[in-house]
């Protein structure tokens, strides 16, 4: 029996390399996405063909979940602000608790205190809308003097999430808005994916894809067509 939600009926969920996409695109790629044509709309993804959402293959095995949170952020009514929305999303797809043990490994730094989770644990029983990192400034259930790294994100790429939710949180901390505090966030995480040598962006000097279709581009980024 197909259990997809009916939003989705009619689109292909595609599979994708979302680590080459952050660097080498969009940073704020986390999953799953869309392009809904609409301009007000957050973080839009213009770059997504009509008919596909694409989902972050480190994701694959919880892609019931990322789908059901889709659908409700896509469903969510302009009158709901996104505390509420986050709200409503804990109480529908959340398991009740005690949530298993879900920290992994810990770190401090003169500032924080970073603890590396198992985001699978979290997403289940805490908050379904948790990816990649956080503070308490965006999750009100992160302890003030922490932030939160998701266990799944590749080795290569904590350094560059751990600086995006380091700066975003201390500027926070400062009394800057979330969406000035993330804005400065990114552009110091792109700057570092620069500096490493692996990020590169439409516009820079050194993009080395200005001879390519979108058609070519878009095939470096697919990783697999799900049933």
């Amino acid at each position: 029996m197909d259990n997809t939600p009916n939003i989705l009926k009619n689109k292909k969920k595609v599979l994708v390399d979302g680590f080459l996409i952050r660097n080498t695109l969009d940073t704020d790629f986390t999953s799953p996405h869309w392009n809904p044509h609409r301009l007000a709309w957050y973080s839009n993804k213009y770059y997504i063909p009509d008919d596909e959402i694409w989902i972050d293959r480190i994701f694959k095995d919880e892609i019931g979940l990322m789908l059901k949170v889709f659908e409700m952020e896509v469903q969510a009514t302009d009158f709901e602000s996104y505390s509420e929305e986050r709200e409503m999303m804990k109480k529908k797809l959340t398991l009740p608790p005690p949530a298993p043990s879900f920290i992994v490994r810990e770190e401090e730094t003169d500032t924080a205190a970073i603890k590396f989770v198992d985001g699978t644990v979290v997403r289940k029983y805490i908050d379904p809308g948790f990816v990649f990192g956080g503070h308490s400034f965006v999750y009100d259930y992160v302890p003030a003097r922490e932030i939160w790294i998701d266990g799944k994100i590749d080795s290569k790429e904590i350094k560059y999430i751990l600086t995006h939710e380091t700066v975003e949180r201390n500027l926070m901390a400062q009394g800057r808005t979330y969406d000035i505090a993330h804005d400065h966030a990114t552009a110091e995480e792109k700057e570092a994916r620069r500096n490493d040598g692996i990020g590169f962006y439409p516009g820079d000097s050194n993009y080395p894809w200005y001879n390519l279709s979108n058609e070519e581009i878009i095939k470096k980024y697919a990783v697999e067509v799900l049933k």
